[in-house]
């Protein structure tokens, strides 16, 4: 008990000391740090996301493997423990927090897409799964085992749900106009990277764009379904294409841009 007790103690001073740092970020002093380390914002948002994600899936593993091997034989040593692996739920929730924030800001600038949607998901379903072993830890339910079921299940349920809603759509409404994005959107991202789930989406808000925005976008709409022609067999047929050459084909028979909305 007293070994595992150190081990968390350590963590959990890391975590906090970690989690301190990051208020710097929300100081002007930010920009000189920034500037010392010559980074710019965006490439610090991006840099630490994906860092910020292991460090909680380790955490995992150590508060998994500690609660296995770890001998307690009173009462005083089990609230210890239990209060140790609280603090270092709640910090790494903290961290999970702070990765899910680097990711919104480098989104907010540069546009939203399938990877850091699905990326920005995934932290949300480990934040969800640190939540769950709060509560076992703190004696929700006298067996623990429920803790591995809920995050499978829940995991499963975002799956299900991600193939309901058009998640391709959801990302062009985002860099369209529907997210608040900041900068230009990445026209050849949308139109060369997402599928003909998309499309009905992206020819329906190019009306609302600046004209010139607007020439350009349905261009590359035009011109990247000319390069992928329908196929007429019956055992090829696909609704999201054929949906989607439909309205390519109604909106630019002759590469004419979209009119304003």
């Amino acid at each position: 008990a007293m070994e595992s007790a150190t081990v968390l103690a350590s963590l959990v001073a890391l975590f906090a000391v970690f989690s301190a740092s990051q208020l710097v970020a929300l100081t002007p002093g930010a920009e000189q740090v920034l500037a010392t380390a010559g980074l710019t914002r965006a490439e610090y948002a991006r840099s630490g996301f994906f860092q910020l994600l292991w460090v909680a899936a380790i955490t995992l593993g150590v508060l998994g493997t500690l609660r296995a091997v770890t001998r307690v034989t009173a009462d005083r040593q089990r609230r210890v423990l239990r209060w140790l692996t609280q603090a270092a739920i709640v910090l790494t929730l903290v961290i999970v927090a702070i990765a899910v924030r680097r990711l919104a800001f480098y989104t907010g600038v540069f546009g939203l897409t399938m990877l850091r949607l699905y990326s920005t998901l995934f932290a949300l379903w480990i934040g969800a799964v640190f939540l769950a072993l709060a509560a076992a830890v703190h004696g929700v339910l006298a067996d623990r085992t429920w803790v591995m079921p809920f995050a499978a299940v829940r995991g499963l349920t975002l799956l299900a749900v991600l193939n309901v809603i058009n998640v391709e759509a959801q990302v062009a409404r985002y860099n369209l106009g529907g997210g608040g994005l900041t900068g230009q959107p990445d026209f050849d991202y949308l139109v060369r990277d997402l599928s003909a789930d998309a499309v009905p989406t992206m020819v329906g808000h190019a009306g609302a764009l600046d004209a010139n925005l607007r020439v350009e976008f349905t261009s590359l709409i035009c011109a990247a379904h000319a390069e992928k022609p329908i196929s007429t067999s019956p055992l090829a047929y696909n609704w999201s294409r054929a949906r989607a050459a439909t309205l390519v084909a109604g909106t630019c028979p002759t590469g004419d841009p979209l009119p304003a909305a």
